[in-house]
């Protein structure tokens, strides 16, 4: 699906019709797949991203956002101990 979106994506074909990704295909694969998903993208937002040819540093990117659901989910759990400290007084 995503060959057919992002026409930077050229793997290899062999007669079998199976297709073969190099590692800057798979790399690439990966960005797609983390503005798409993670970041919550729209194919067109990560078109423009990937065109504008500036090197997203998908490690550090990845692990903000690693950082973010970390933080989100202490944040609950605080909130929910503050629920019950309320509740006991």
């Amino acid at each position: 699906f995503w060959e057919k979106k992002f026409k930077q994506i050229k793997p290899k074909i062999f007669n079998n019709n199976r297709r073969y990704y190099d590692q800057k295909n798979i790399e690439l694969l990966k960005k797609i797949h983390f503005l798409l998903k993670e970041q919550g993208m729209t194919i067109n937002g990560a078109k423009k991203i990937l065109n504008n040819n500036e090197p997203l540093k998908l490690d550090e990117t990845s692990n903000n956002s690693i950082k973010t659901d970390n933080l989100k989910n202490k944040l609950v759990k605080i909130s929910n101990l503050v629920k019950i400290l309320k509740k006991i007084k």
